[in-house]
């Protein structure tokens, strides 16, 4: 087994450190290029909701206990064990990467947990690519649904940096 030289150990250090500057400073650049407009702040708040787990889950919940129809009801269980592993592994990797939230992020988000103090990744944006590429895979769409489905997503994707 090789161990790593001291000198290995700080370039790596270095490495994260000026990963994370970068980070930071990209972060900030696009959330004062973009997000002082007022009609953005309202658009990326209703992907915000849009993205957030909670009415998801619920709704789903509430299409199983509504539903018993065997090929809907197994659509459904599906995509309720996919969200719910989607949260799981969102809070894992937020509690290993500890990425906090910007100092100018507003904390006006409802419904929110201790793992949510930290920004990376973004459950929002974890759940809706999860969501389109389900509904791609179980929901007959045209070109043109697909694309407006993962354009949503995409936004959301981007909503979610700034």
């Amino acid at each position: 087994v090789q161990t790593e030289t001291p000198r290995q150990v700080v370039e790596q250090k270095r490495f994260v450190n000026r990963l994370k500057e970068w980070d930071r400073a990209t972060s900030q650049t696009l959330f004062h290029l973009v997000c002082k407009s007022p009609s953005f702040r309202y658009l990326a708040k209703t992907l915000e909701y849009c993205g957030h787990g909670i009415p998801w889950l619920f709704a789903t919940a509430i299409g199983l206990l509504l539903n018993y129809e065997p090929p809907i009801f197994q659509i459904l269980l599906n995509l309720f064990f996919g969200l719910v592993l989607d949260l799981i592994i969102c809070a894992i990797i937020k509690l290993v990467v500890r990425r906090a939230r910007p100092v100018y992020n507003k904390d006006d988000m409802f419904g929110t947990v201790s793992v949510d103090k930290y920004s990376f990744p973004s459950g929002h944006t974890t759940r809706v690519f999860f969501v389109a590429f389900f509904c791609s895979m179980v929901v007959p769409m045209s070109h043109l649904q697909l694309q407006l489905v993962f354009f949503w997503a995409a936004a959301t994707g981007l909503s979610r940096v700034m």
